[in-house]
């Protein structure tokens, strides 16, 4: 067998100083290794208050023992994560020519007053930039940017941003810009037909209009709206709507026959829900079989439209606490898929209290009170009279004993919702 090799005294040397190496000057060297061998480079939580020189120079560090010709070279780097330090910026824009392959770029939670500006232009790979936690002002204005072809999230929130620039890469799918001091969003997002999700909760927005068809989340709590228009109509593909704790006086103008399971409007100043807002189509024409989640809590709705009921035929959870309703509509006794309902806070008059104890008592007394929605029958409870037993307890067996198991499993939340609704 043939004898080992030994380390040469240059690379034992190196060994030492390594040890004896601040720990951040450790983890980087550890991370240069790792890279070599899968092209991703891990330098979170380095302590690093500049990128070192040379820090993307792989083949200049490879070690006693390693196989050069398997080796990663900076050209193959296709993920870098440099969060969680304090960098001030991203180095000399010259240093980023070596990164042609690079896919994901993560440097959230520094102390960057610029993302990289001209030479983001040059990462024609990257796919996904995330620079959170920044302390970046004034507009995102990298130059380059929109040249981003491959750019598909783009991840600004937690700085002081009060504008997302001229420019956007066209090919965004995921925007987040959230808990920034945005007062308008760009009309430049009318040319990301792609955008599936936007995050733009916890900013000053006042107004929003927005045309994008393949957007599919929307987020805009915390914001300003209610003094200018806020229309959505453009969005067909919106399952997630969220517009909590603004100033709306109506609900967004939302497109008809929407696709939205979740819509969350709590902490506004609502006082109607017969119309869309923005002058829009009605409420129920937007809303449909898809909506599980409607949440109106804290508004000032003085009553809830029977018209509603048809578009509410799917609803599972519905608060309506802390409004001023001094009764609900027979109609959404006959909601089959109702199982919470938040009403606390509201000066219910015409429903005796203890009605309110579970949600089939409540749902069992307004379908006394009246016939179901018109058309689609089938799609509702049936009748009271029709249900079969002594109508005293929801009937025991027989043919209603599947609608008085379901309408068993309702529950109604009376405790104060919190305040996400």
């Amino acid at each position: 067998m043939a004898a080992r090799a030994l380390p040469r005294p240059e690379f034992l040397a190196a060994q030492a100083l390594a040890r004896d190496a601040p720990t951040g000057t450790r983890k980087v060297a550890l991370a240069h290794r790792r890279a070599r061998a899968d092209g991703v480079l891990l330098l979170a939580d380095c302590a690093l208050e500049q990128l070192p020189a040379g820090v993307f120079d792989l083949l200049a560090t490879v070690e006693p023992g390693e196989l050069a010709l398997s080796c990663c070279s900076s050209g193959e780097l296709t993920k870098l994560d440099v969060s969680h330090n304090a960098l001030r910026e991203l180095g000399e824009d010259d240093l980023w020519d070596a990164l042609p392959s690079l896919a994901t770029l993560r440097a959230h939670d520094n102390q960057l007053a610029r993302p990289i500006d001209g030479a983001i232009g040059r990462l024609r790979a990257l796919e996904l930039l995330d620079v959170s936690g920044n302390a970046l002002t004034g507009e995102l204005m990298p130059a380059g940017l929109a040249a981003l072809a491959a750019l598909r999230e783009l991840d600004v929130s937690r700085n002081a941003l009060i504008g997302l620039g001229p420019d956007l890469p066209p090919g965004l799918e995921v925007l987040r810009a959230s808990r920034n001091r945005l007062v308008a969003l760009p009309a430049a997002l009318g040319a990301c037909a792609a955008l599936r999700v936007l995050d733009a909760s916890h900013n000053e927005l006042t107004h929003v209009e927005l045309a994008l068809g393949a957007l599919v989340q929307l987020e805009l709590s915390h914001n300003r709206l209610g003094t200018g228009a806020c229309r959505l109509d453009g969005c067909a593909s919106l399952e997630t709507v969220d517009v909590r704790d603004n100033a709306l006086r109506a609900l967004p103008s939302l497109p008809r026959a929407s696709r939205i399971v979740r819509l969350f409007a709590s902490f506004n100043r609502i006082e109607r829900l017969d119309g869309g807002g923005g002058g829009g189509a009605p409420l129920a024409d937007c809303l449909g079989a898809p909506l599980t989640e409607l949440l109106l809590n804290d508004n000032r709705l003085a009553e809830l439209p029977a018209t509603l009921a048809p578009s509410l035929v799917g609803v599972q959870r519905l608060s309506l606490a802390n409004n001023a309703l001094h009764d609900l509509p027979h109609e959404l006794g006959y909601l089959p898929r109702l199982a919470h309902v938040a009403l606390d806070g509201n000066p219910l008059r015409q429903i005796r209290r203890p009605l309110l104890a579970s949600c089939e008592a409540l749902k069992k007394h307004l379908r006394s009170r009246g016939p179901p929605p018109g058309g689609g029958a089938d799609a509702y409870l049936p009748a009271e009279d029709d249900e079969g037993g002594d109508g005293g307890d929801g009937g025991g067996g027989g043919s209603g004993g599947g609608t008085s198991a379901r309408a068993r499993a309702c529950l109604l939340y009376t405790s104060p919702s919190p305040r996400d609704g």
